[in-house]
């Protein structure tokens, strides 16, 4: 699922598909974010959490424990869920389960949408 959040200088779009930042565009609607060409590259700004790369055998030890983890972490295979997007005077939040918030400032010129 996409979610598009925006203010009068700035909309972001996020694919909740690895909580990735797919569109960030200026007011003049320049484009920020790589625009996914799956000839290419199919992502555009992964989480990478908690590690970038992988573990020898996929696998790290923690407290004596030996855990498997993918090559560059679980979070850009995660499907994420929309936990709640607030407005206040300077802040406008987004923040989607399990892991992540992202913030764009208010613009001085008028109201946020």
């Amino acid at each position: 699922m996409l979610i598009t959040i925006k203010n009068n200088n700035v909309s972001a779009t996020i694919d909740t598909m690895g909580a990735q930042l797919i569109s960030l565009k200026d007011n003049k609607n320049t484009e920020y974010i790589w625009q996914r060409n799956p000839d290419i590259w199919k992502n555009c700004s992964p989480i990478l959490f908690p590690i970038v790369g992988n573990c020898r055998n996929n696998k790290t030890i923690i407290n004596g424990c030996a855990y498997e983890i993918p090559k560059h972490g679980p979070c850009k295979t995660t499907e994420f869920h929309m936990k709640a997007i607030r407005f206040s005077d300077r802040l406008l939040s987004l923040s989607i389960s399990p892991y992540c918030t992202l913030h764009s400032a208010k613009s001085n010129s008028g109201s946020d949408t």
